[in-house]
């Protein structure tokens, strides 16, 4: 993942099922001089999030917890943990206008919206307001640049909430075939940073993409060299590019 709030100052993070991550910082790789931090941390890494606060990493599986890549000295012995979800946490996405603001996804069906700074309390937080009406497990939930959220759902929906609130929770749902077996890497509905659409990949070795105005299908991309189905899928900065990644280990760009 990458640091979205500084486009000059990019850390792109890799985490390991054995208990460390690791911060790369991409100008120092420029340069020809690589600054690769790396951190002790158990439980196992599932999802990461970088805020433009206090450059913290925030840590999910179950549970979540938050380092200061600042410190140096930090050891998995002295993170505490939050209980968010009960199982498995999906995805996690800070705000990006509004840091303070932690949206998460989960196996168990729902997705969760919380104020970071309730996590300073002793106590377990609460969510701020939360969405339980899919049928089968969030494999990802987003912010839009206008405060929208986007999911992705094993029920074969992609869901669009325009105006989400407490009392306000009616998403367009979009019918997607997101069953992608024990292969393929779990499709996650990404947004284009300035234009009214997002991405997601294709079964059928092709990349979509969607009207986030109505949920309609613009266009859905393919080519001859792509042999494999497209599950990672990210825009670069402004959105002229995609960058999409396959279980062959090949990596393609496309142009928008």
């Amino acid at each position: 993942m990458k640091n979205e709030y500084d486009r000059l100052d990019y850390y792109y993070c890799c985490y390991y099922y054995f208990g460390y991550y690791s911060l790369l910082h991409l100008l120092s790789l420029l340069l020809l001089n690589p600054n690769i931090s790396t951190f002790p941390c158990y439980p196992p890494l599932c999802c990461l999030s970088i805020t433009s606060i206090n450059h913290g990493v925030h840590i999910m599986l179950g549970q979540m917890a938050h380092i200061d890549v600042r410190d140096r000295s930090h050891t998995a012995e002295k993170l505490t943990f939050k209980t968010l979800h009960d199982r498995k946490i999906t995805s996690i996405h800070l705000n990006p206008s509004n840091p303070s603001l932690l949206l998460t996804s989960s196996l168990d069906r729902t997705w969760k919206v919380w104020d970071i700074r309730s996590f300073e309390s002793r106590k377990e937080p609460e969510p701020l307001y939360q969405w339980d009406g899919q049928t089968k497990s969030i494999t990802s939930a987003y912010w839009g640049p206008n405060q929208e959220i986007l999911t992705t759902s094993y029920d074969d929906y992609v869901s669009l909430f325009k105006e989400p609130n407490a009392s306000n929770l009616n998403p367009i749902m979009i019918p997607h075939d997101n069953f992608t077996g024990r292969w393929t890497t779990n499709f996650r509905a990404i947004w284009h940073p300035t234009a009214p659409y997002f991405i997601i990949g294709n079964m059928k070795r092709k990349l979509d993409i969607y009207s986030t105005i109505d949920g309609s299908l613009a266009d859905s991309l393919d080519s001859e060299y792509l042999t494999a189905i497209p599950a990672m899928n990210a825009f670069n900065w402004n959105g002229s590019r995609i960058i999409s990644g396959t279980s062959s280990g090949r990596v393609y760009i496309w142009g928008t």
